[in-house]
């Protein structure tokens, strides 16, 4: 029988396959006694011709496979985990998992993270969330927000634009996902007993506070004296880790990292001529915790080392949009699946063009996970209340000095700052640049 077919195709199957079972299911009321076997052989052959048609149709209406992506259909149809429960079952043979974010500001894959912690499995054995987001000075205040219960919304607004403010080392973070996955998790925890709330641990540089620095070269001189960003994450993560494992019955992490961050391999970038490796916080964990870790790719797009001229986008979707095709072909939204012993795991690892590799995506990521095709992902900036009366002149010394460091419209800056401030307030909703183009790639292996 087709795998997918209408509600009337399988009753009409039923009824030529399966009498008894058809006359069970109508409890006899579909042949009375009195109806000649005649008449029953005749319904059955008008049955039989109505078959052929549905078949017939089914047939010309589905698309003919391309045999460039039959490997990942095929496999794909083998598999049954969603996105969300693959990522559980992780849990069951490693104690920390690494989620590679995509873009920062992209919304859908905090939607996912959400439903993964609300899952009473993940607040009963898990519970600790280590993020890149986040300076690690803040940690304190972020954990007595996140456990606190305020008695009024408006309450409970004030006090994480409050840490919002100085959440991180630039002057202001304005993605929305992560402002709302922290007032979710307070919400989260208002319901669950004193020893199951969740915490966040950040990840991100010490910093000493936007009141120590009065110019922008002072400034300059503390950001380019930290040591690798991603040894300082890899840092920070096992010293509270460790403290975790000391103090906490959960002995079990969720790791929000981005992109190159989350490979467990180091990279070079040969575009720029260096032949260095960068080194890369996931692979400091996975040489800390042997046998014990696990990262998960979520689906996105990569890049191009140079601006491609046929297309005029630099982002193109991974392995020429056909890992998108298979998932499109059967559609799928949600699906999770280890990269080993998968025909996507032993694809050359393209998630990264700025080196030659032979290496493949087994090499630097455990599994994968698909979430929602790209036409469904969308980003949100801004946060309604953000640039307070009593924070906007505060804002604008720190944009001044803050922009100079990395040479941001040094010329017209009083202007650019002033349309900054305006906008930090509003939500803006975002698509991918371009999708339609890459959309065509993706297409090209359906069509």
């Amino acid at each position: 029988m087709p795998a997918k077919c209408s509600c009337g195709f399988q009753l009409i199957w039923v009824r030529l396959v399966y009498p008894d079972k058809w006359a069970l299911r109508t409890r006899q009321r579909a042949i009375p006694e009195n109806v000649s076997n005649h008449n029953d052989k005749r319904m059955r052959r008008i049955l039989f011709f109505i078959l052929i048609i549905f078949n017939t149709y089914a047939c010309l209406g589905q698309k003919k496979l391309n045999n460039e992506i039959s490997s990942y259909v095929h496999f794909l149809q083998k598999n049954s985990y969603s996105a969300k429960e693959y990522i559980m079952t992780l849990w069951d043979k490693y104690d920390i998992v690494i989620f590679c974010e995509r873009f920062h500001g992209e919304v859908t894959q905090y939607n996912l993270l959400l439903d993964i912690i609300k899952d009473e499995r993940f607040i009963s054995n898990i519970g600790n969330i280590y993020t890149e987001i986040g300076s690690i000075t803040i940690q304190q205040d972020l954990n007595i927000f996140l456990q606190t219960n305020y008695s009024n919304e408006e309450l409970r607004k004030d006090q994480l634009l409050n840490i919002y403010r100085n959440l991180t080392f630039s002057p202001y973070w304005e993605k929305y996902n992560f402002y709302h996955f922290l007032s979710s998790i307070n919400m989260l925890n208002n319901t669950v007993q004193e020893s199951l709330k969740l915490k966040i641990h950040p990840l991100s540089f010490e910093f000493p506070g936007w009141e120590n620095f009065k110019t922008s070269t002072e400034y300059k001189n503390w950001f380019y004296e930290q040591p690798n960003f991603d040894s300082i994450m890899a840092v920070n993560f096992i010293k509270q880790y460790e403290i975790q494992l000391k103090n906490n019955v959960r002995k079990k992490a969720l790791v929000i990292l981005n992109y190159r961050h989350a490979f467990s391999k180091d990279v070079k970038n040969e575009m720029q001529g260096n032949s260095i490796y960068i080194p890369n916080t996931a692979r400091y964990i996975f040489e800390k915790y042997p046998q014990k870790v696990a990262n998960v790719l979520l689906n996105t797009w990569t890049s191009l080392p140079v601006n491609n001229p046929d297309i005029g986008d630099p982002h193109v979707p991974i392995q020429g949009g056909k890992w998108d095709a298979s998932f499109k072909y059967i559609g799928i939204k949600s699906m999770g699946f280890d990269f080993e012993n998968s025909p996507f795991g032993y694809d050359t690892f393209d998630l990264w063009p700025f080196s030659t590799t032979e290496l493949k995506y087994k090499d630097f990521f455990t599994g994968f996970v698909f979430y929602l095709p790209l036409t469904e992902h969308y980003e949100l900036y801004g946060i309604p209340g953000l640039v307070s009366n009593d924070f906007r002149e505060e804002l604008r010394r720190r944009l001044e000095i803050f922009n100079p460091v990395w040479n941001w419209d040094t010329q017209g800056q009083k202007s650019e700052i002033n349309k900054t401030l305006k906008q930090l307030n509003r939500l803006q909703k975002e698509r991918y640049y371009k999708l339609n183009r890459k959309l065509k790639l993706i297409d090209k292996w359906l069509n």
